[in-house]
């Protein structure tokens, strides 16, 4: 995270400062989608330009995660990890060995998702991989899905800024899916 050490070496120190990486910005933005939101057991893909964060997030709690660089994975290959991903088998040596940056499996245990979210410039490489992604749209808008969950990232961290978030962007109580059925069969 050099670069966000720079930016926040840079600012004056009495000012205040909250700095996020884009991708998992991006993930929390598509938690404004409202179908997104409702899941209670999801894996949420942010395809960006040249990395590829997933999280499987079960009753609001990170289940388990990779990130890998976009442009080394086919859509077939993705697949795969977004697969093992949600079934708890993805390896971070694996990841790591296949030139991405690794995987966490916090909860091997989790349910298989009922719902998979894309978001992300490059989100056509889940499309193509067969899984039938949904393509998360927070507050009409898929490419901002990363200011969106910069603010609600900064609202849970600055209770002065709390009210103004929650007024603009609505409160988003969690529910639950209908159905059932795993979306990565």
């Amino acid at each position: 995270m050099t670069r966000l050490q720079a930016v926040a070496a840079s600012a004056p120190r009495d000012l205040p400062l909250f700095v996020m990486d884009t991708a998992p910005a991006a993930i929390l933005g598509a938690l404004e989608d409202p179908k997104v939101r409702r899941a209670d057991n999801a894996v949420i893909a942010n395809v960006g330009n040249f990395h590829c964060l997933a999280f499987h997030l079960h009753e609001d709690r990170v289940a388990g995660l990779f990130e890998h660089h976009t442009g080394e994975l086919s859509a077939a290959h993705l697949g795969e990890y977004v697969g093992q991903l949600g079934n708890g088998t993805i390896s971070n040596d694996v990841v790591y060995a296949d030139k991405g940056h690794g995987a966490l499996v916090v909860n091997p245990g989790a349910p298989l998702p009922e719902l998979l979210a894309a978001t992300g410039p490059r989100r056509a490489l889940l499309v193509e991989s067969g899984l039938k992604p949904y393509l998360a749209v927070p507050h009409g808008d898929m490419m901002l899905a990363g200011n969106f969950g910069l603010l609600r990232a900064y609202a849970s961290h600055d209770s002065a800024v709390r009210e103004a978030v929650d007024f603009r962007l609505g409160t988003t109580p969690a529910g639950s899916l209908t159905g059932s059925g795993s979306v990565l069969h």
